[in-house]
């Protein structure tokens, strides 16, 4: 039995794409819903989160949904991002298998132990990781496992015309999101501004659509940017999966905490300041921005190797 550990709504871009591919193959997957999170995103939040989760989880053949238990022993959890000291997987369980999301693998409370697995999605991450953690396994998809969505869905549900997506700021930079506006539609280019709602409240800019990830899955954070020209960043790390996926993303890395981050060495990755916003969009809108495929075939290999490696096999 597999235990997929999740706790909020974010984590369905990993759980329904790489649980999809475990069902294909033949593995039995249980989800435990860890139901304490008091994150704003939290599944247990509303009710309508609750209901939307377990309608997902038997589309995908997910056995139960339950609680976390914290006293139960298991063969492999599969996590995004292994918790802290108090989630007791590491105790719990022979295996596990870790997925990278942004750069949360930086926390200093993050569990580190030669069981985990980590999946990670680009060598640059695998190095900077293993500069700061004990030991561990890694595995590095072709396409980060969020980009497990076929670019003709994610089109459906974006919607036509030649789109930017903007990674609003947490806080502050509002005039250099207005003057990236400004430029984008003087070049017929339709806005998507992706927000949290846990942030500042998004300004009245020229034609721009707000989303707030209100779509959980597919998640509005990949379809949108997944058929975009170009994806604009303000102290974000939604590049860390967005460029090993073939987009062109722009880093405006403002805050002080971005500016740490590695940056990839990738013809589709353009950093700027405040004083060359305009000319770096400019360069940007010239590279060919193309989303990376992997069939169903490549996904379920790539699958079953994190499952051999990590000693599970097939129910």
């Amino acid at each position: 039995m597999i235990d997929f550990v999740v706790s909020d709504m974010t984590h369905l871009r990993y759980f329904a794409p790489f649980t999809s591919s475990l069902s294909r193959l033949g593995f039995c997957t249980r989800w435990l819903l860890e139901i304490e999170s008091a994150k704003y995103n939290a599944i247990n939040a509303s009710k309508e989160r609750v209901n939307f989760v377990c309608r997902l989880a038997e589309t995908l053949g997910v056995s139960s949904v339950e609680k976390f238990n914290r006293t139960e022993r298991g063969r492999c959890a599969i996590t995004v991002e292994t918790g802290t000291p108090n989630d007791k997987i590491i105790e719990r369980y022979d295996n596990v298998v870790s997925m990278q999301h942004g750069f949360d693998y930086t926390v200093a409370d993050r569990v580190q132990s030669s069981k985990i697995q980590y999946v990670m999605w680009d060598q640059l991450y695998v190095d900077h990781h293993r500069s700061s953690k004990l030991a561990g396994s890694y595995s590095v998809p072709d396409v980060p496992i969020t980009f497990w969505i076929p670019s003709d869905r994610c089109r459906s549900l974006a919607g036509d015309g030649n789109i930017a997506t903007i990674f609003y700021p947490e806080y502050g930079m509002q005039d250099l999101v207005d003057r990236a506006c400004r430029y984008l539609t003087e070049r017929s280019i339709r806005i998507v501004l992706k927000q949290r709602r846990k942030n500042q409240l998004i300004a009245a800019h020229h034609n721009a659509e707000s989303v707030y990830d209100d779509i959980w899955q597919p998640s509005e954070s990949i379809f949108y940017p997944s058929v975009s020209s170009v994806c604009l960043g303000f102290g974000t790390s939604a590049y860390t999966d967005a460029v090993p996926a073939g987009l062109t993303f722009i880093d405006c890395a403002m805050p002080s905490y971005s500016q740490t981050y590695p940056k990839p060495d990738d013809e589709r990755f353009f950093s700027c300041t405040s004083e060359t916003l305009e000319q770096t969009i400019e360069a940007a809108l010239k590279n060919t921005s193309i989303k990376k495929e992997m069939s169903e075939c490549d996904q379920d290999k790539f699958t079953l190797r994190v499952m051999e490696k990590s000693h599970v096999s097939r129910s």
